[in-house]
């Protein structure tokens, strides 16, 4: 427990922006407000140029925190209400991960009930992240196994359900490495 207080500690000092702390804090709260919006969007586009969305002021901390985290060997889990982001966050990191050279592949692992959402999402917000859904019968995950771009790793995103997982095993284990999300 205090090697994780220790990180959490050190990732929170890394997300934190600069500040000159001379004025005082009602003028300065006044102008961080006015300039807020701008200020998150472009630090949206300039952290993450792949993504087609401006984020919220907590979804870009969320996905500053999941890049600190993996820069430093660490992993994590975004978890907070339904309906707050993390979906999109989870897209603005892999799209920042392109951007730096890291393309994937990447393994998401999710349920079948949200499994189309993640495929609409991916083609909404970063649509330069090429895709693989690998789901449905055998005969369809044959078809999109036997892609020479699926089949080589050359996607950057790899969508399927845990039944799917175990059903193609092999492929997900034997066929090269991922990073699993």
């Amino acid at each position: 427990l205090d090697q994780t207080t220790f990180y959490s500690k050190f990732l929170a000092e890394q997300m934190v922006d600069g500040e000159d702390g001379g004025e005082e804090p009602k003028k300065k709260k006044a102008k961080t407000k006015a300039a807020s919006k701008e200020d998150i969007q472009s630090e949206t586009q300039r952290l993450l140029p792949m993504m087609r969305a401006e984020l919220r002021e907590y979804q870009l901390k969320g996905v500053k925190w999941l890049i600190a985290l993996y820069q430093n060997g660490l992993n994590g889990i975004l978890a907070d209400q339904m309906g707050l982001g993390k979906t999109v966050q989870t897209l603005a990191f892999l799209g920042a991960l392109k951007a730096s050279g890291k393309p994937g592949p990447h393994l998401i692992v999710t349920p079948l009930a949200v499994l189309q959402n993640w495929v609409n999402e991916i083609k909404k917000f970063t649509p330069s992240l090429t895709v693989a859904k690998v789901h449905g019968s055998i005969a369809e995950r044959e078809r999109v196994l036997g892609d020479v771009d699926v089949a080589s790793g050359a996607k950057d995103v790899y969508l399927t359900t845990y039944d799917t997982l175990l059903a193609e095993e092999a492929f997900f284990t034997e066929a090269f490495e991922f990073h699993v999300v």
